[in-house]
């Protein structure tokens, strides 16, 4: 009973770091080109070259983008992993900075 209650807890935290995670995706997807993805989102917003955001809400996939240039309140980033490629309206939120 022990070793279940103790998985219990540690899903419980996992499970809140990733729906804390999900709610904070400040950035969307607003074009997409055959090698950029087009954020609505820049530098004003806090965002840096080499910057890397998560597309969130997708469960089967961890697609992740790495922001390649930033102006006022626009970016554009490469797809660096995932399996399937972001859609417009997709949120992102940042996974690591530069």
């Amino acid at each position: 009973m022990k070793g279940l209650a103790g998985f219990i807890s540690i899903l419980m935290v996992v499970l809140g770091g990733v729906s804390a995670f999900s709610a904070d995706a400040p950035f969307q997807v607003t074009y997409l080109s055959a090698e950029y993805v087009y954020l609505d989102g820049g530098a004003e917003n806090g965002l840096q070259t080499g910057d890397t955001l998560m597309v969130v809400g997708r469960q089967d996939d961890s697609i992740l983008v790495e922001v390649v240039f930033t102006a006022g309140h626009s970016a554009s980033a490469r797809k660096v992993s995932g399996k399937s490629n972001p859609v417009t309206g997709d949120r992102l939120a940042i996974f690591s900075r530069a």
